[in-house]
């Protein structure tokens, strides 16, 4: 297949590096992956705080569980088409417009939500404008800056993965500050407070984002696949199909952790509702861990390798969860053995957008890479993220647990390790040269 260059990267896809606050830019680009940190803390915050919701709402409004969780498969797919829409935008203007535009979204979708009463307002306060605002600051501060700041494979792996590892992180100090608040000063005020300190780390991320200077005659990389060509080949829906069946189990747990546990240790003799939120913790531990050690496992054993076995964590810790019985919640088990699977579970979810990423990066180039990533997130991590929280919600309500479910996704999630193995090729032989 012949790349054309027809279609050009834009003069004001780049500004100059310059400096930041008295620093060169260009020598400390540590600044690029901390931007990343930062952005993705506040995405990270917004998703898994969100099954600390669910019971109060539903105590205060009397919603199914199917109707609360709507929102959060709303969210996750406007997340991945907020990215493919913002990936577009970055490529074309660079990253400080999507950044202050999503800011200001995300301080409004706090404000809305602060105020819900309806299960429309919080699927238009928490599912579209929260999701739309941390999308657009994703886009431009994660995953472009960090390829095009470290556009060696030997680094680029890493750099991806520390720059989002900031939505464990997130999930890890938010929980247990919503929990605190939740007692002491209402859900409402909670979600108040929180999205003026998000205000604030993003504004702040915001004036350190920039692309790297480019020669303003030169075109695309040699040998990089703009968006059209990308979706031509067997490539790009292989990295789709192996995103969409290792996160859709995880979307599930994301959404539904906290009162999984609740629900598992409200029988007598079980442990206390801090358990729940020890789930929710763990899972953002160990998903926020997997993005740096994922692209570091890429980097040195290769992407098959890595992607197989992301795969395959997912699919273990969906069946350890499936298997749980209720004596595994007694106070002299400490929940260990579920807690085991919700850590697997992360392990699985965080490597797989990482990995998505480096495979997006390394296959394609960088030239194209936000609206490329932008559309594998919006078909592999959009739908799975729509669909797989309300099914769960779904066959909870026909079945009273979540097992089948789980089941599920653990089966889905197997198929992927198959997929890697099969259709990705080895160490060193990533680049696409020709139509694959």
């Amino acid at each position: 297949m012949s790349i054309s260059r027809a279609e050009t990267i834009p003069e004001g896809s780049a500004t100059a590096a310059g400096t930041w606050l008295g620093l060169d830019v260009r020598r400390h680009r540590w600044l690029f992956p901390t931007a990343g940190v930062l952005t993705t803390f506040v995405r990270g915050s917004a998703t898994f705080t969100f099954s600390l919701l669910i019971l109060p709402l539903e105590r205060e409004f009397g919603w199914t569980r199917a109707e609360t969780v709507t929102a959060f498969s709303v969210y996750a797919f406007v997340v991945a088409l907020g990215l493919f829409l913002g990936g577009i935008i970055v490529d074309r203007f660079g990253p400080k417009m999507p950044i202050i535009v999503g800011t200001l979204l995300v301080g409004i979708a706090h404000l809305l939500l602060s105020r819900v009463n309806s299960t429309l307002s919080l699927v238009l306060s928490y599912g579209v404008t929260l999701a739309l605002g941390v999308a657009l600051t994703s886009a431009a501060a994660t995953f472009a800056l960090a390829a095009r700041w470290y556009p060696m494979p030997s680094e680029r792996g890493l750099a991806i993965g520390v720059s989002v590892m900031g939505i464990g992180f997130g999930g890890l100090i938010a929980v247990p500050l919503w929990h605190y608040g939740f007692e002491h000063i209402g859900w409402r005020w909670t979600v108040l407070v929180t999205g003026g300190v998000y205000v604030l780390v993003l504004s702040f991320v915001g004036s350190v984002a920039r692309f790297p200077p480019r020669d303003p005659e030169a075109g695309p990389q040699t040998g990089d696949f703009n968006l059209q060509e990308a979706v031509l080949t067997r490539r790009f829906w292989t990295i789709v199909l192996m995103l969409f069946l290792t996160v859709i189990g995880g979307m599930l747990i994301v959404s539904q952790v906290f009162p999984m546990f609740s629900e598992a240790i409200e029988s007598p003799g079980a442990l206390t509702a801090t358990i729940a939120a020890a789930g929710v913790i763990v899972q953002a531990v160990s998903n926020s861990l997997a993005r740096p050690f994922w692209g570091w496992v890429s980097g040195t054993l290769g992407l098959r390798t890595a992607q197989a076995l992301c795969g395959l964590s997912m699919s273990l810790g969906l069946l350890v969860l499936a298997t749980a019985d209720a004596e595994s919640y007694a106070p002299d088990k400490f929940g260990l053995f579920p807690l085991f699977g919700i850590g697997l579970v992360g392990l699985g979810l965080g490597g797989s957008v990482a990995l998505a990423a480096v495979a997006t990066a390394a296959s394609f180039g960088t030239s194209f890479f936000a609206r490329t990533f932008g559309l594998v997130m919006l078909l592999g991590s959009g739908l799975a993220g729509f669909l797989g929280p309300w099914i769960g919600a779904f066959l909870r309500q026909r079945t009273g647990d979540y097992q089948v479910a789980l089941f599920l996704g653990s089966g889905l999630a197997l198929l992927s390790f198959f997929l890697a193995a099969l259709m990705l090729p080895a160490k060193g032989e990533e680049k696409l040269e020709g139509e694959w």
